[in-house]
């Protein structure tokens, strides 16, 4: 058998050994940019050359960017960071994943070569799984050919180091995924908690510490079956197994403080993995600040109809089809539980009005300034919602001959826009009248001619929907 001459033998070990080296280089990397210097620098380092650089592909934008380069002039590497990988000569680097190699550079570019002395250069493809994500670059200022082993040593790097640049890519990803996370974990006003299948509590954002008053590390490690009150916790495992099943993904059982305060609360789950094990996430919203703002509106409302009845009915009757129009228009359930309030109450206004009402000069004056006044009656609850507003803006008209601010179009909140149709209908429709499909026909007919003009042209049309689907009897209509 022929043995290998002492060159060919000593030329493999070289190779072996520039190979080791990139590699233990880029397994010590920490993140992405630490990846690409230890490939660059223990690829120069082992097989001398002078400088170099590595692009990273970005693929939806189809161009590829220097992210890391040592030895190269800053007037070359701005000349070239930002390329199209489908443009001559780099399609054949990105797309068709060929190694260029250039050995007399001044042949190809004369004036690059004698103003950067640049003599040879090569850029080889940074593979993973069948992928380019970028390519490895070395320059030479000092020699002109590039061995047949030099060539396949850096194919081989091309390979290794792409791998290793796709993980940190990976982990650059997840790092920064991770600290968006963490960010509107903490930043959420919602109340968010992680449990495991068993029910343990794993991670707690900081608005669940200020609002049952618990200590992070004291989260960590109760059960979620310790945030119910003990008659309670019966039903929380019974949700817990169907939210675990997937057959259920709402609840609205109350949270238990660490003083024994209940805190009415909504909450929503989805399912997912934390630290790598199944997980539970639940945003937990606490709606007693919504239970309040209801309880104080369904008192004002009831102090009003305890004053005039039929403005209270009337009210009533308002807040269904208000309810109904929002609904039909999809609104969120947020928004139509604040129309449904505000219409319950939109006409509070009224209550300043003297008994048995105006005298007759001042009548006009005295109704156009009645969504004013309500506005100030329900000032103290505006830090709750917008209600004082949708009161005072429900006379608003889109072609700005509402009151009491004249309003045009988008200026009035939707909310005021859906309140002011259900006010209209109601009132061509009055509870108890005869002929019911007339007026309803009537006030049909007086909102498709003021459609755009005097009322906004979606409300009209779920309206519409509204009578067509037979559910105006919801309200009383």
């Amino acid at each position: 058998m022929q043995r290998a001459s002492p060159e060919v033998t000593h030329a493999a070990a070289s190779g072996f050994d520039a190979l080791s080296q990139v590699i233990l280089a880029v397994n010590q990397a920490e993140d992405l940019q630490a990846a690409m210097r230890e490939v660059l620098h223990a690829t120069l380092r082992a097989m001398d050359f002078d400088g170099g650089g590595i692009y990273v592909v970005d693929h939806e934008a189809r161009t590829a960017h220097v992210r890391y380069h040592e030895g190269l002039p800053p007037e070359l590497v701005e000349d070239v960071e930002h390329v199209s990988i489908d443009a001559p000569p780099y399609k054949r680097l990105f797309v068709d994943q060929q190694a260029l190699f250039v050995e007399h550079y001044e042949g190809l570019r004369p004036e690059r070569a004698s103003r950067w002395q640049i003599i040879s250069l090569a850029s080889v493809p940074l593979l993973s799984r069948g992928e380019t994500v970028g390519a490895l670059n070395v320059a030479s200022h000092h020699r002109h050919e590039f061995s047949q082993q030099e060539r396949d040593l850096l194919v081989t790097i091309g390979r290794e180091a792409g791998f290793a640049i796709s993980r940190a890519q990976a982990d650059e990803r997840l790092r920064a995924s991770e600290a968006n996370l963490a960010q509107f974990f903490a930043c959420s006003q919602d109340m968010l908690l992680v449990i495991d299948e068993s029910g343990r509590i794993l991670a707690a954002n900081p608005a669940v510490e200020s609002r049952l008053d618990y200590a992070a590390e004291a989260l960590r490690g109760m059960t979620v079956h310790e945030l119910h009150a003990p008659e309670s916790r019966a039903e929380v495992e019974r949700a817990l197994a169907d939210m675990l099943a997937g057959t259920a993904t709402v609840g609205s059982l109350p949270l238990l403080a660490r003083d024994g305060r209940k805190v009415p609360a909504e909450t929503r789950v989805s399912h997912g993995t934390w630290g790598g094990r199944p997980a539970i996430f639940a945003s937990v919203r606490d709606v007693s600040t919504e239970k309040l703002l209801r309880a104080t509106i369904q008192t004002i409302a009831a102090a009003g109809s305890a004053r005039d009845h039929i403005t209270a009915e009337h009210e009533r009757r308002v807040a269904r089809l208000a309810e109904l129009i929002a609904v039909e228009m999809g609104l969120p359930d947020d928004r139509v539980a604040m129309v449904t309030l505000a219409a319950s109450v939109h006409d509070i206004g009224k209550a300043a009005l003297p008994p048995g009402g105006p005298q007759v000069g001042d009548a006009d004056v005295a109704i156009r300034r009645h969504p004013e006044v309500g506005q100030q009656i329900l000032r103290p609850l505006e830090d709750l919602g917008p209600i004082p507003t949708i009161v005072r803006q429900h006379h608003e008209r889109p072609d700005g001959g509402g009151y009491p601010d004249g309003l045009r179009g988008e200026e009035i909140l939707l909310e005021a826009r859906i309140v002011a149709v259900a006010d209209l209908v109601e009132h061509l429709v009055p509870a108890g009248a005869g002929g019911r499909d007339l007026h309803i026909t009537e006030a049909s007919a007086l909102l498709e001619r003021q459609r755009g003009t005097g009322f906004d042209p979606e409300v009209v049309d779920a309206l519409l929907r509204v009578r067509d689907g037979g559910l105006l009897e919801l309200a009383g209509i």
